[in-house]
């Protein structure tokens, strides 16, 4: 969403505008909830936390590597 902003004696705002559609994904931990999407320091671009279109709602895949260490003497 956006705003215009207008300076003066008190700050007045706009309507808020829509941007963009997006499918942020809702998460499931606290941290995912916090992350959904960042900004550019420039705030020209954003970057989102999102489901693929057609993506079903399934646990991630985690790969756990025992032993790596073993891996890095060959």
């Amino acid at each position: 969403m956006a705003a215009d902003v207008s300076l003066g004696k008190q700050l007045e705002f706009g309507v808020p505008k829509t941007l963009f559609q997006t499918r942020v994904s809702s998460g499931s931990t606290d941290i995912s909830r916090v992350l959904r999407y960042d900004a550019t320091r420039d705030g020209k671009r954003f970057l989102i936390n999102s489901q693929p279109e057609g993506a079903e709602a399934a646990s991630p895949v985690i790969t756990v590597v025992l032993n790596w260490t073993a891996l890095l003497k060959q």
